[in-house]
């Protein structure tokens, strides 16, 4: 296959132009790009330039008047490849859009029929022959034209993300053991029927205190609170957690919004 080094000549309107063989699809290399032109005649073509460092760019003359990207545009165009429209599909902003990108090339390889459609009305009928032979798969590492898009889209996407709630300041202040009344028991039924369990009840003697916290025996025990942490509890009000039957629970640390208490237990 015959290749065309496609000159890109800026021109005082800061437009640019692609030539390659008429009747066909063409590659070739200018300004750090790889280019690829479906040439009807001098007056009439398509243009495509890829890159991993920049944006797709494409321009369609149709008629010696510019459509697409260039500085002197008159206004956009539409591809149509056997039937399936793909308007502006140089505007690609969303994921959705690069994959009808995507199919679009795919297509393009072995289309029938492409066509330019542009805003103002005009059509131009692409040549179809080498496509298969010029155009990379869009899933081969030859294919640079959504590199730098993508990397965008996966950047704005991770921006978008909501962050993650900062985890409380646990306050170490010491509070009195008065604070809550301590004690547990075996359960049967309560949370699980017919398995053994123990349960911690915290009972609050504060007015307003939340619980942010429970630890048993320095973290060696799990503790799994019957409801979602910070348990906010009233004067009297009542907080539980689960503790594995096989702990031997011997001290119990309550991280509060207020300080924290902590509680001994005799060995059982």
């Amino acid at each position: 296959m015959k290749r065309y080094l496609l000159v890109s000549l800026l021109l005082a309107n800061g437009s640019a132009m692609a030539f390659g063989e008429p009747g066909r699809w063409s590659e070739g290399w200018g300004q750090g790009q790889t280019e690829y032109t479906a040439v009807v005649d001098e007056q009439n073509s398509l243009y495509i330039s890829c890159s991993e460092d920049t944006k797709v760019f494409m321009m369609a003359t149709v008629d010696g008047v510019e459509y697409g990207e260039s500085a002197g545009a008159k206004g956009g165009f539409t591809l149509m490849v056997d039937g399936n429209d793909f308007f502006r599909p140089y505007d690609i902003n969303t994921p959705s859009v690069a994959s009808d990108f995507y199919f679009m090339w795919n297509r393009f390889r072995d289309a029938g029929t492409i066509i330019v459609k542009t805003e103002d009305g005009k059509r131009l009928i692409l040549p179809t022959q080498n496509a298969d032979k010029v155009l990379p798969k869009a899933d081969s590492p030859e294919f640079t034209c959504l590199k730098k898009v993508e990397r965008d889209l996966q950047a704005a996407a991770q921006a978008k993300k909501p962050k993650a709630p900062p985890a409380p300041v646990l306050v170490t202040t010491p509070l009195s053991s008065s604070t809550f009344d301590v004690s547990w028991d075996w359960d049967w039924d309560e949370f699980m029927p017919n398995v053994p369990m123990k349960v911690l009840q915290v009972v609050s003697r504060s007015d307003s205190i939340a619980i942010h916290k429970a630890v048993v025996n320095r973290g060696q025990c799990s503790s799994t609170p019957h409801g979602r942490l910070p348990l906010a509890l009233k004067f009297g009000g009542a907080a539980k957690f689960i503790i594995p039957a096989n702990c031997n629970i011997l001290e119990l640390n309550l991280f509060t919004d207020q300080g924290q208490a902590s509680y001994q237990f005799s060995p059982h």
